[in-house]
């Protein structure tokens, strides 16, 4: 009987000693993903610095424009804007802009038409901000795909305006302090 006890310990033994690695393995693996993932986040933010940079040199580039970058800097570290552009921001359901959208779009319009350049290089900060946005949450990053196939569906400047359009919403949840109907 002793042996078999022995025995039957040992083989519990056993199955705890798998299941510790099994576990230690997983956990090794999610924190290699979020560590991969993050390094993406900080990437996307080092450039959506660099790209702001450049962007608030240029004389060619409105006030407004420029008002809407700084508050996008604010916004990018936050979950619920994150949120806001995987479950809300859908270029398929670009709404009619209204007179804060159409200046929005007005004011890209002038930017292409002045410096093509400095309009490329707004629709790139635009694109890191929501790539550095959604890579620092692991619920939002598993939709930043189908988010930028959805976007690359779209003309450019909805596709744009679609990204403004969430931010705003977010910026006047923060202030009027409105629960955001996340789904």
């Amino acid at each position: 009987m002793t042996t078999l006890a022995a025995l039957s310990w040992t083989a519990v033994a056993v199955f705890l000693a798998l299941a510790a690695c099994a576990a230690a393995s997983r956990w090794r693996r999610r924190y290699q993903m979020d560590a991969e993932r993050l390094n993406d986040a900080t990437e996307a933010l080092n450039q959506f610095q660099r790209t702001l940079d450049y962007l608030f040199d240029r004389d060619s580039v409105s006030p407004f424009l420029k008002a809407f970058f700084l508050d996008l800097v604010d916004l990018v570290p936050e979950r619920r804007f994150a949120r806001h552009l995987v479950v809300k921001a859908k270029p398929d359901r670009v709404h009619e802009p209204d007179e804060w959208g159409k200046k929005f779009l007005a004011e890209l319009s002038d930017l292409e038409r002045q410096d093509p350049a400095a309009y490329e290089a707004s629709f790139d900060a635009l694109k890191l901000a929501i790539v550095a946005s959604i890579l620092q949450w692991p619920e939002t990053a598993e939709h930043l795909t189908s988010l930028f196939v959805r976007f690359a569906s779209q003309k450019k400047l909805d596709a744009v305006y679609s990204a403004a359009e969430g931010r705003r919403r977010v910026q006047h949840d923060k202030q009027f302090g409105d629960a955001p109907a996340y789904a």
